[in-house]
């Protein structure tokens, strides 16, 4: 009879042949226990001679089937003896109430015979019923704004395939995938997702109608409670833009207080369920908090593969930060929430990627080590092998000794060399944040995150190029965001986040206690965060993010270089955004395309002027496929990398260390003859006094310049030209000389000793030899 279900009716047929040359009469005969459900029709019948009669078995198995035959229910239903005890067994009534299996014995009696004839009606019979859990269902407070989402279970008892529809839904209720109809399996149980969103704040009582297709109904009861929250939320989800690793994103939300009136009449009034208790009108408190995280893999993010859901959310919450995370609102009032979301690798998972790749280095040159001892060996072998010459020729048994000792001391090397293969492991903890492995190791997961990198040996080709795109496997599938019609390797962090809301204002500080919020006006957001393998890795500096130009001189120039690699499965088209027109950085290199593991050198030059003392600037490069097909996307940058810019101008300052013969005016004192000078002199002038010289005699004095910045200066001390007066004698020759004229003064208290001379040859008149100092740095 095939598999039955309980309540139906199922009918077939069997023949009974007479091969005799006259008319039998037959009877059919079944258990009084099982009459109720099966039934043999005809009950006597005539098979006429040489002739057949069909009989209709009709199985209407009925729920009391089990409490019908309790007393033939057997599990151990003598399958082990029926291959020795065949016969009896097709006597005999049974039924399994565990796997439904049901075997009635049919007798055929032929009057006036002593033989009789017995068949077995087989069927298994199973139930109907649908499971429908949790029943009930308590959907808990929900804000009229929002909607509650509960998983539905809906399993199939029955070994047979059922179509279901949940149907009569009232208009606040909505069930997903499929609007609640399909097919269930036998013996399956699915998921689906009941979406609970109140129009009103009271509370809710309804039932869930599960009708199948052979028109049974299941049901399960239902309970809400609407609340109209004092405050609302913008939105319910924010998607954000895809991130890489490494870099930031920036999204935004607005809390709106809009409880203005206690008028009822005028303004629906905040309300928990039916509670019609007024609500005052005052200050809001709000504070933002995520209390679920979601990650599809978590490789390079956390360095724990098997840690508890406490712990995991603890550490994705470190990557999102609210500004302002508390705050209070007054009635009318809104506040614009900033969100920002920062992926980073995880240091310890760096630590041990770094120190991987420094024990393959180790062996690395441990095989390179062995592979020049053997050619030494070899070496020594093969002159130990050469003839000698007839000036220094040996007996042939001095030869033989000498290659015995040979042979003798080559195993021992061998041997040494290899009992000497054993490498120390590389401490991870041992590896410090910005030396050169830990970069390594930084590259080397940026490289193939949000996969596992690839397992190097020894004997690989160094040329060999690496693939960094992988197969899209089962596992490696939700390791891939779809971009337009690429797939980019990433992963996806999803956020719950919950606004509590309180009377009164909030805490200022941590030392004021916070306001007492309630539950039940929570407000909930959902924030979507896809992390992407950034198109561009930065090989020039230790420092992903940062490039920094050193200090310099107002005037000067100096130039970095910013090296790219294209660590994206695709060519790529460079396309930066241009930097302030009047400030101190500038593009000076720059190449539009770059192909697949393509490195290429960007060129910044940094020429601040004396206004500009620190300079910074964010240097933002924004990488997109050739072909541009993900342009269809609504996003303003694509894997964009950003690059902090910084600076220091100094002004040039060198400060001397007056000896009693110098004397200092300041400008603002000197005589008006004197404020006629260039305006690289407008400063305070400084007199060195030689006093009086005999002709033919000389004089010196020692000035001590010091460099009081943190850089290094270079200066020029030279005799003005534009002096009038006594700077030259009678033969044109320089009566003031300077040693040394020229020269640097490093930073911080470097002092240089500078010597000023003065020498007469010759003079009729008396004439006063002055010259203001005059130093260029």
């Amino acid at each position: 009879m095939g598999i039955c279900w309980f309540n139906r009716l199922y009918q077939e047929c069997f023949a009974v042949h007479n091969r005799t040359k006259s008319a039998l009469k037959v009877i059919f005969e079944v258990d009084k226990e099982i009459s109720n459900h099966l039934k043999i029709l005809p009950k006597t019948g005539f098979v006429q001679a040489e002739s057949r009669l069909l009989a209709q078995v009709k199985l209407l198995p009925k729920l009391s089937l089990p409490d019908d035959l309790s007393d033939f229910c057997d599990p151990d239903n003598s399958h082990s003896h029926a291959e020795s005890e065949n016969e009896s067994c097709l006597s005999k009534l049974s039924y399994d109430s565990l796997t439904g299996v049901l075997q009635v014995p049919v007798t055929v009696h032929v009057v006036g015979q002593a033989n009789k004839l017995q068949l077995i009606v087989d069927a298994v019979i199973t139930t109907t019923d649908l499971v429908l859990s949790p029943n009930p269902i308590n959907f808990g407070f929900a804000e009229i704004h929002e909607t509650v989402v509960t998983r539905l279970l809906i399993t199939n008892n029955s070994l047979l395939p059922q179509n279901f529809g949940i149907v009569e839904l009232p208009e606040f209720v909505d069930i997903q995938p499929n609007d609640g109809f399909g097919v269930i399996l036998g013996k399956e149980t699915i998921e689906l997702e009941v979406l609970f969103q109140p129009k009103k704040a009271k509370e809710y009582h309804f039932v869930l109608v599960c009708k199948s297709g052979i028109g049974r109904i299941f049901t399960t009861e239902c309970t809400g409670v609407g609340v109209y929250s004092p405050l609302s939320l913008s939105t319910n989800q924010l998607y954000f833009n895809p991130t890489p690793i490494s870099e930031s994103n920036t999204s935004n939300l607005k809390i709106h207080s809009h409880h203005t009136s206690a008028n009822p009449f005028t303004h629906v009034q905040p309300c928990i369920g039916t509670d019609t208790k007024p609500v005052p009108v005052g200050p809001r408190a709000f504070e933002l908090q995520v209390i679920k995280a979601t990650i599809t893999n978590s490789y390079g993010l956390i360095a724990e593969d098997n840690l508890s859901n406490d712990l995991l959310e603890s550490i994705l919450s470190n990557l999102i930060s609210f500004y302002p995370a508390t705050g209070t609102l007054k009635p009318g009032e809104s506040q614009q929430i900033n969100i920002r979301f920062s992926p980073c690798l995880n240091k310890q998972c760096i630590q041990r990627e770094a120190s991987r790749l420094c024990d393959i280095d180790k062996q690395k040159r441990k095989k390179e080590q062995s592979l020049v001892n053997e050619e030494d060996k070899t070496v020594k072998l093969n002159k130990a092998n050469q003839p000698v010459s007839k000036a220094g020729q040996i007996t042939p048994a001095k030869k033989d000794k000498i290659a015995d000792k040979k042979t003798l001391k080559i195993p021992d090397e061998k041997t040494t060399s290899e009992t000497d293969t054993f490498i120390l492991p590389t401490d991870p903890d041992s590896i410090n944040e910005g030396s050169v492995e830990y970069t390594k190791g930084f590259n080397s997961l940026l490289t193939y995150y949000p996969y596992y990198p690839p397992t190097f040996f020894s004997n690989r080709n160094e040329s060999e190029e690496v693939e960094f795109s992988q197969p899209l496997t089962e596992a490696n599938e939700l390791s891939v965001i779809k971009l337009g019609e690429y797939t980019w390797p990433g992963v996806h962090v999803v956020y719950r986040v919950a606004c509590f809301v309180g009377d009164g204002p909030g805490s200022d500080t941590a030392a004021k206690p916070s306001p007492t919020y309630k539950k039940e006006n929570t407000l909930f957001f959902e924030l979507i965060c896809p992390i992407i393998r950034p198109a561009l890795l930065i090989e020039s500096n230790k420092n992903y993010n940062q490039l920094d130009f050193g200090a310099i001189c107002a005037g000067q120039r100096n130039i970095r270089i910013l090296t790219v690699k294209n660590i994206s499965p695709y060519s790529l088209k460079l396309k930066p955004k241009p930097l302030n027109p009047v400030g101190a950085f500038e593009i000076i290199q720059f190449k539009e395309s770059i192909k697949s593991r393509e490195i290429c050198s960007l060129s910044f030059a940094f020429t601040p002027n004396p206004k500009q003392t620190y300079c910074t600037e964010i240097f933002t490069l924004d990488a997109y496929p050739i072909d541009n097909k993900v342009t269809r996307i609504n996003v303003n940058e694509f894997c964009p990398i950003h690059v902090k810019f910084s600076g220091i101008c100094v002004t040039p300052i060198v400060e001397l260390i007056d000896p009693p013969e110098l004397a200092s005016i300041p400008y603002s004192l000197q005589k008006t003859e004197q404020q006629s000078l260039t305006s690289n002199l407008k400063q305070t002038t400084h007199y060195l006094n030689f006093g009086y010289i005999l002709l033919g005699g000389f004089i010196e004095r020692q000035i001590t310049l010091y460099n009081p910045t943190n850089i290094t200066l270079n200066f020029q001390i030279q005799i003005d030209e534009n002096q009038t007066g006594g700077s030259r004698n009678l033969n044109g020759l320089p009566v003031f000389m300077v040693l040394p004229n020229q020269g640097k003064i490093k930073p911080g208290t470097f002092l240089l000793y500078v010597v000023f001379r003065i020498i007469v040859t010759s003079f009729t008149n008396k004439r006063k030899c002055t010259t203001p100092l005059k130093c260029e740095c």
